[in-house]
């Protein structure tokens, strides 16, 4: 897939096992929290909650959300978000081949 980086030939198999088992990996923008906004649809106003970015990381670096059956994990190191993707694919080859 174009635009993707590649850390393994198996990447897209290591993702698939996590999620079938119950890891998420993910990228985190900064603090999150939820808030509530309103909308409008036509002539109808409604409100839906939301997820915003409270303080988000510099200079558009990311870190790395890992939630593995709920034993939540952030990376304590930033990235770039190409870094990130390709950091994603080997967290879920590291899991992937410790617990297969």
């Amino acid at each position: 897939m174009s635009g993707i980086p590649m850390y393994r030939e198996d990447q897209d198999k290591c993702m698939h096992w996590c999620l079938s088992n119950g890891i998420k990996i993910h990228i985190n923008l900064g603090k999150e929290y939820l808030d509530t906004e309103s909308r409008r649809s036509g002539r109808e106003s409604y409100r839906v909650n939301v997820t915003k970015i409270k303080n988000p990381y510099e200079d558009g670096l990311v870190k790395i959300f890992v939630d593995n059956n709920g034993i939540i994990a952030l990376s304590p190191k930033t990235y770039t978000q190409q870094e990130a993707n390709l950091k994603i694919y080997e967290f879920y080859c590291h899991y992937y081949d410790n617990n297969k």
